[in-house]
C-alpha cells in the first residue's frame, strides 16, 4: 500500500507540475488548450502488483514452507520468521531481480534499508537471494506457493 501511495504522490506532484500557474490575464473564452498530461504517466511503475514476481512466501528450504519459517513478501511488506520487518518504500527491478528501498526493524529502532532480490530463472522466479539492510550475508530463498499472478483464474 505504502508503495502505491508514493506512486499517487508521484502521480498528483507531476499533474500539478504540467498545470503550472495560471496567468491572470487569461479570459474564460480563451480557446488555448490545456498541454497534454502524457508525461504523467511516466511515474508509473511499468510493473503492476501482479508481475512483481518477489511477491510471495518464500523460505530457506522447502522442508519449512507449511510452517512458521518463511518470509512473506508483498509489494509493500517484508516479513521474516526471525522477526524482521521491513516496509518497502520504493522497488526498481534491476537485471538480477530487483532493489528495495525500505525502513527495517530488526532487534533496534526502525532504519532505512537498501535491499537486492537477486532471482534465478524467468519471472516467476523459484529461487531468490535476499542481500543487503539488516541482514548481515546474503539469505537464499525457495518460493513456497506460485505466484499470485500465476493463481488459478
Amino acid at each position: 500500500m505504502r508503495l502505491a501511495s508514493l506512486v499517487g504522490v508521484s502521480l498528483l506532484s507531476a499533474v500539478a507540475a504540467c498545470d503550472g500557474p495560471r496567468r491572470a490575464d487569461a479570459s474564460a473564452d480563451s480557446t488555448e488548450s490545456p498541454a497534454p498530461a502524457a508525461d504523467a504517466s511516466a511515474a508509473v511503475p511499468a510493473e503492476s502488483s501482479a508481475e512483481v514476481d518477489f511477491v510471495g512466501v518464500w523460505a530457506a528450504s522447502p522442508e519449512f514452507c507449511g510452517r512458521n519459517d518463511t518470509w512473506r513478501f508483498t509489494p509493500e511488506r517484508l516479513a521474516t520468521a526471525g522477526g524482521v520487518s521491513c516496509a518497502i518504500e520504493g522497488a526498481a527491478r534491476s537485471a538480477q531481480g530487483w532493489s528495495l528501498q525500505a525502513v527495517c526493524t530488526a532487534e533496534g529502532p526502525p532504519a532505512p534499508a537498501a535491499l537486492t532480490l537477486a532471482t534465478v530463472g524467468p519471472p516467476p522466479a523459484s529461487v531468490m537471494t535476499v542481500q543487503g539492510g539488516p541482514f548481515a550475508t546474503p539469505v537464499t530463498l525457495t518460493r513456497c506457493t506460485p505466484p499470485l499472478s500465476a493463481a488459478p483464474e
